[in-house]
């Protein structure tokens, strides 16, 4: 799924979809786009691509939807870290020193309401600072799999999570975003999840490591997963949701956040019994 942001798979009315042991899907970083960092003084960078809307950033510290906020730097020598992302959790917000600069504001919780629809993890927010920035982490693909009817047995991997925001070791480093985790969603009206492992983690916030004004960026908040069976079936499988770490920040006054875990979605619905008969 790497580059593509989103795969949606629909198999008809008595499908069958299968990932055998050792097999893998794997978008990590395919959704939406990490902001880019500044090293200009008085300057915003910019925000990271919403996943909800595919809206891209701006140079601006507020949250782009689900899009990590760019963050702010009065002056040279000084940094600021930038917003972690939203989607199933919501982002941290990215370390900034009091009057000297902003924090990019964390991305925000979507699509809870409407968990059938896919989107795909959202960006973080670039970092400010002088040498030292690093652009946001990107967020986690989408991916959905629909057979109705049929059948879906998952035993191997898919991990859609969050990229870690971009760090930096030079002085007054301003840190990047974590992204979001991605989007999962599996409708079958037999579903068997054995012995697999989900991941729609959250990136964690870049790490700035110098000792000066050195301003950590958030963390990114977990993705979805959705699942939607009539029978639900398996064991030992592992489901992981969680938020990304917060930046270190060597030296800021406030610091960077951590995401926060993301959604598991599990309802049941009565499959209609497709009509096989010959003609």
């Amino acid at each position: 799924t790497n580059g593509t942001g989103y795969v949606n798979i629909s198999l008809g009315i008595y499908g069958n979809f299968t990932l055998d042991v050792g097999g893998e899907v794997r978008g990590n970083g395919s959704g939406g786009d990490g902001g880019v960092g500044t090293n200009s003084a008085d300057t915003n960078s910019t925000q990271g691509t919403d996943g909800n809307k595919t809206k891209i950033g701006v140079s601006n510290s507020d949250p782009n939807g689900g899009g990590g906020g760019g963050s702010w730097k009065e002056n040279n020598n000084q940094g600021a870290g930038g917003g972690g992302a939203g989607n199933g959790g919501a982002g941290g917000r990215g370390a900034w020193d009091n009057s000297l600069g902003l924090g990019g504001t964390a991305g925000v919780v979507y699509n809870r309401a409407n968990p059938l629809v896919l989107t795909m993890g959202s960006g973080g927010g670039g970092g400010a600072g002088d040498a030292g920035v690093g652009s946001g982490g990107g967020g986690g693909a989408g991916f959905k799999v629909n057979v109705s009817s049929g059948i879906i047995q998952i035993a191997g991997l898919i991990n859609i999570s969050g990229l870690e925001g971009g760090s930096n070791g030079a002085t007054d480093c301003g840190a990047g975003g974590g992204g979001s985790g991605g989007h999962i969603i599996l409708i079958a009206q037999n579903l068997t999840i054995d012995s697999a492992t989900l991941e729609a983690i959250g990136g964690a916030g870049g790490n700035c490591t110098d000792t000066a004004d050195q301003c950590g960026g958030g963390g990114g908040g977990g993705g979805i997963v959705t699942l939607l069976s009539e029978k639900l079936s398996g064991t030992n499988s592992k489901i992981t949701l969680a938020g990304g770490v917060a930046g270190r920040s060597a030296s800021c006054d406030n610091a960077a956040g951590a995401g926060t875990a993301g959604t598991n979605i599990n309802n049941t619905l009565d499959f209609p019994t497709p009509d096989l008969t010959l003609p």
